[in-house]
């Protein structure tokens, strides 16, 4: 997903996943700027990009696994 896909109202991640998604293209961006390589030197932007990644997996996996038990909780808590 690149930028305008996070700037994009017709991409429905919730706040969060933009937020994500913004952090990995900017620093996908960072990495491809310099001329470095990114997985022999660890630095700022190598471990930013690693751990966004990380958090939008785990993103993705609780909203695949948790998230409609929340939903149903949530529901049936304001009904």
């Amino acid at each position: 997903m690149s930028i305008l896909g996070v700037l994009s109202g017709r991409v429905r991640e919730g706040v969060v996943g933009k937020i994500l998604y913004a952090v990995i293209a900017l620093s996908g961006y960072a990495i491809l700027a310099r001329s470095d390589r990114m997985f022999f030197t660890p630095n700022t932007v190598g471990v930013t990009v690693h751990v966004a990644l990380a958090l939008a997996d785990i993103r993705h996996m609780f909203v695949i696994i948790y998230w409609p038990r929340v939903k149903r909780c949530i529901c049936r808590r304001l009904d």
